[in-house]
């Protein structure tokens, strides 16, 4: 299975909260939300040029855990370097290794420069 990704932006300096649905996409194309029940959320974003570390296994918000909804708010200081992010969403259950979505790639927030 494979999930979507998706693209922000914000300029530098602002909070920021991200929210999306986690889903998965079956190989005849149907779009399923991620059951998160019982699970927790991190998260892992990294500037794309740099390689920067933004934030490393952060919790994340579980908004709708029964349709897969999440969010994360980023503070002023996140936002702080202009240019791409690449976002990845892990979920636990705690036992074995968490999956990240999308499944392929990276969701993407662009940061650009504060006018």
């Amino acid at each position: 299975m494979i999930s979507s990704a998706d693209l922000s932006v914000t300029k530098t300096g602002d909070s920021f909260t991200i929210r999306k649905a986690l889903t998965s996409v079956a190989v005849d194309g149907t779009v399923t939300p991620v059951n998160l029940v019982g699970k927790t959320l991190r998260i892992r974003v990294v500037h794309a040029r740099t390689g920067t570390v933004v934030k490393n296994d952060v919790v994340a918000t579980i908004e709708n855990d029964g349709n897969g909804w999440v969010a994360f708010t980023f503070v002023a200081a996140d936002l702080a370097n202009v240019g791409m992010h690449r976002i990845s969403w892990k979920v636990s259950t705690g036992v074995g290794e968490p999956t990240s979505y999308p499944a392929e790639g990276f969701d993407l927030l662009l940061v650009e420069e504060k006018l």
